[in-house]
């Protein structure tokens, strides 16, 4: 059966699929860090944080469940969570440039927004 033939219900519990660890739903995890290998491992995970769970600031299992979910729901190829709105929020702002050249969007921050805003668009190469 193809993933978006499933009924809401079924994609609301069960997300993209079967969880790997046999959990009829997908558990959260209580923990910063996670234990790697050897340090090759370790080495290849920070190269790369797709490879494995390394640091809950990095990439999470619980929220890549949640991403998995909510991406299936919209029928979504993926989906982004935060663990803030503010972070949600400058991601969405800064991704409405590019990073040099030109673009043809603009955003606008008021003066009143602060120098935080300032000096994050100001850094990321927005204009």
């Amino acid at each position: 059966m193809n993933q978006d033939d499933r009924g809401l219900a079924t994609r609301l519990l069960h997300g993209r699929g079967a969880n790997p660890l046999g959990a009829v739903a997908a558990p959260i995890f209580d923990t910063a860090s996670f234990a790697m290998a050897d340090m090759a491992a370790h080495r290849r995970t920070v190269e790369d944080p797709s490879v494995h769970d390394y640091y809950s600031r990095v990439r999470y299992p619980t929220v890549a469940a949640l991403e998995s979910t909510l991406a299936s729901i919209e029928s979504a190829p993926r989906a982004l969570a935060f663990a803030s709105g503010m972070a949600a929020i400058t991601t969405a702002l800064l991704a409405l440039g590019r990073r040099g050249g030109t673009s043809s969007r603009r955003t606008s921050c008021s003066s009143t927004a602060g120098s935080g805003w300032r000096m994050t668009f100001r850094t990321s190469g927005a204009r």
